[in-house]
């Protein structure tokens, strides 16, 4: 229950400093979206990439509508790469694991996330998907 009331927190806390999402060149921060019910998919609009590097996806959080538990979000590039990759909360996850780097070439993408597994209510989701590797935050 502590854990929920430190997302739900800074979900209020997101929400207040951008409406939707925030848009930086390369950097698109995805407050409180909603993913659909049943495994349903969430894909983001069309972004441009400019450079040649690989995309990471960051997830804040991710908590089920009707419950507030946690909830695993997979994540996969349109048409691109077939499989989810297991969008881990506090990680930064490379988003082509299928060596072909194909995700990592200039060109119009979109972002796709669904529940890992079935939920009967919508998943609120939180989180930041980097274009470029270059933006990731330096330790």
């Amino acid at each position: 229950m502590k854990k929920f009331k430190i997302i739900m927190g800074l979900l209020a806390l997101t929400t207040i400093l951008s409406i939707n999402n925030i848009k930086a060149s390369g950097v698109m921060t995805y407050v409180d979206i909603k993913i659909p019910s049943m495994q349903g998919i969430y894909t983001t609009e069309k972004e441009t990439k400019n450079t040649i590097s690989e995309q990471y996806i960051y997830t804040v959080g991710a908590v089920d509508y009707l419950s507030g538990d946690d909830r695993v979000i997979g994540a996969r590039l349109k048409d691109i790469t077939t499989s989810y990759m297991i969008a881990t909360e506090g990680r930064y996850v490379q988003l082509d694991s299928s060596n072909t780097s194909l995700g990592a070439t200039p060109g119009e993408y979109q972002l796709q996330l669904k529940a890992n597994k079935w939920t009967m209510s919508a998943v609120h989701y939180t989180g930041t998907w980097y274009l470029d590797e270059n933006l990731l935050p330096r330790k």
